[in-house]
């Protein structure tokens, strides 16, 4: 492979790679306001308290484990669907263990990088990476971006998907029947 060839592949990758992290930063965004609407979705006593609650913690890590144990511990959810209130609880828990990647992702320092095993030559690392400052091991230390970001984007629409069929008042199966009334 000649350099112009390496170059422009790289450019490629560089480019698709700007294009998935702005995808995750705006899904992100769209399941965090999701997440904002639970307390009234859900029909929680003084939902803007909760919000402003929410607003106030550092980390969306954090956020997550106090809504969850707001859902377990609140007696006044009683007459709200258990099931709900269940598969709303494995969202956040869910959401609390994507939380690590996206920051992976939002946090890392883009590079484009070659290395090679100086005793085989064989290619270790090709293409574009986010460099994560935190981590000493070298393996863990590059994420390799488009692969990586389009497994991370599939697993996060699917949450967000299950958090809509939680947050919108009309039962998720009456809007798949109105969209396809429409189609």
């Amino acid at each position: 492979m000649n350099a112009g060839t390496a170059v422009s592949r790289w450019t490629e990758e560089k480019a698709q790679t700007k294009v998935l992290l702005g995808e995750i930063v705006m899904l992100w965004g769209d399941v965090m306001a999701s997440v904002y609407r639970l307390p009234s979705a859900l029909g929680l006593a003084n939902p803007e308290a909760i919000q402003l609650g929410l607003a106030h913690l550092n980390g969306d890590g954090t956020r997550f484990t106090y809504l969850s144990k707001l859902l377990r511990h609140n007696p006044k959810l009683a007459d709200v669907d258990e099931q709900r209130i269940a598969d709303t609880i494995a969202v956040l828990a869910r959401l609390n263990k994507m939380n690590k990647q996206r920051d992976s992702f939002v946090h890392g320092l883009p590079v484009l990088t070659m290395k090679r095993d100086q005793d085989t030559r064989e290619t270790i690392r090709d293409g574009c990476y986010l460099i994560q400052t935190r981590e000493l091991d070298e393996k863990d230390r590059y994420l390799k971006v488009p692969e990586a970001a389009e497994t991370f984007l599939t697993e996060l629409q699917e949450v967000y998907d299950q958090l809509l069929q939680v947050t919108v008042p009309m039962l998720f199966e009456d809007w798949q029947q109105l969209w396809d009334d429409e189609s």
